[in-house]
């Protein structure tokens, strides 16, 4: 999960960068990312030290690649998903 934190530290640092998260902010904001992948960081974890420089298109792409294959992986599906067509199980 190392790959994702540093995705989390970078969003953190682009949004930092650019006016949309105050200092106040940051770790409400990865708590938030985190809860809505439904991912517990390390019990260590520092938002801080990302890298403001990468596309914002790139780590949204790394995030939804991690749930996608959580999603898809035999281990079973995120909590709480089900198919309204009834092929996954619930």
């Amino acid at each position: 999960m190392m790959k994702i934190e540093n995705t989390v530290r970078d969003l953190i640092a682009y949004g930092l960068g650019r006016g949309l998260l105050g200092a106040d902010d940051v770790y409400y904001a990865a708590n938030g990312i985190f809860d809505a992948l439904q991912l517990e960081p390390e019990g260590d974890f520092d938002p801080h030290g990302g890298t403001a420089e990468r596309p914002l298109e790139d780590m949204l792409a790394e995030l939804l690649a991690d749930a996608v294959n959580r999603v898809s992986s035999p281990a079973g599906s995120l909590p709480g998903t089900c198919s309204i067509r009834g092929s996954w199980a619930c």
